[in-house]
């Protein structure tokens, strides 16, 4: 039995809010606390709905000496991450949608 995400990754005729974004110019990012791979996100992200660059926790650095190591990051990491990204992008005069 196929999962919902393989399901999706078997239809090729579905626009999505990112492929939108990036016909007008925009910078399409997705990002999650989460490893990068957790749920298929990163494969769905980028085949489904076509993001131009897709990240999980092993790409962010840890910017604090948390008392836990979970399995997912932590949203202040997340955070900031994007909003480097965002602020890359305005600096350059791009804008943007960034989905995490």
């Amino acid at each position: 039995m196929l999962s919902k995400i393989e399901r999706l990754e078997l239809i090729n005729n579905v626009s999505s809010m990112s492929e939108a974004f990036n016909e007008r110019g925009y910078f399409t990012m997705f990002v999650q606390s989460s490893a990068r791979n957790s749920l298929r996100m990163h494969g769905f992200s980028k085949n489904i709905l076509h993001v131009q660059e897709s990240y999980g926790k092993e790409n962010m650095p840890r910017l604090m000496n948390y008392m836990h190591d979970l399995l997912c990051g932590y949203d202040y990491d997340l955070f900031d991450f994007a909003a480097e990204k965002a602020a890359s992008n305005r600096r350059q005069g791009r804008p943007f949608f960034i989905f995490h």
